[in-house]
């Protein structure tokens, strides 16, 4: 009789070799995993970075279009709002579910200052020409808050001004390049701020208070 294995069957030396190629093959893919596991995950967290810079920006441009018109008509000069006020009724109540909890107050950071029109945001603008001039301490609401006046002119001198309107918001940091770049930053209270900033003259409106140019 011939010793040749029967058709439809393998050899148990040829078992022997699918088994050790499968687990081989089993090995190799957990190795490749473990090696590129990391810098995936990595990316995703770069993505998502990057999606929540874009819904920040995009959250306080919204906000910041809500809130700056209020100054722009004299409502905020005529409820004699202060900084603190003006946050909490004004600008948190625009901003969306995800911003606008318990702790918008104390995240968001307003500065207005008025500027004589000849130099506008100009006069924001710091020594290098490459960023906006935030408030310093940056995490605090003691920042400039002047909401100039009427048409805006300055009654008392006549002189013509625009309002410089800035708002900060800490963007969540996941990223992990990013989070090495905060800490490098020295923010007081270790957080990466987004802002949105607006420039315009005061609309002439009716003054029902005395008290209309806080900070001034």
């Amino acid at each position: 009789m011939s010793d040749a294995p029967a058709i439809g069957k393998r050899s148990p030396r040829r078992r022997r070799g699918l088994c050790a190629f499968t687990a081989n093959a089993e090995a190799t893919t957990a190795l490749e995993f473990t090696l590129l596991a990391p810098l995936f995950f990595v990316i995703m967290l770069e993505i998502m970075q990057v999606g929540l810079y874009f819904y920040t920006s995009a959250t306080l441009d919204y906000a910041m279009n809500l809130s700056a018109r209020p100054i722009l008509t004299g409502s905020v000069q005529n409820q004699n709002l202060s900084q603190s006020q003006y946050v909490s009724q004004v600008v948190c109540p625009v901003m969306p579910p995800s911003f606008n909890g318990s702790d918008c107050p104390s995240n968001v950071i307003v500065q207005i200052t008025n500027q004589p029109i000849s130099t506008g945001l100009a006069a924001m603008i710091n020594a290098t020409g490459d960023d906006i001039v935030k408030p310093a301490p940056m995490g605090t609401q003691q920042a400039t808050f002047c909401l100039g006046f009427s048409g805006g002119v300055n009654p008392n001198n006549g002189v013509k001004g625009v309002e410089v309107v800035q708002i900060f918001y800490p963007m969540p940091v996941v990223s992990l390049i990013l989070t090495a770049y905060v800490s490098s930053l020295n923010n007081p209270n270790g957080l990466f701020y987004l802002s949105s900033v607006a420039t315009f003259q005061n609309e002439p409106y009716q003054v029902t208070t005395q008290n209309i140019a806080q900070g001034c």
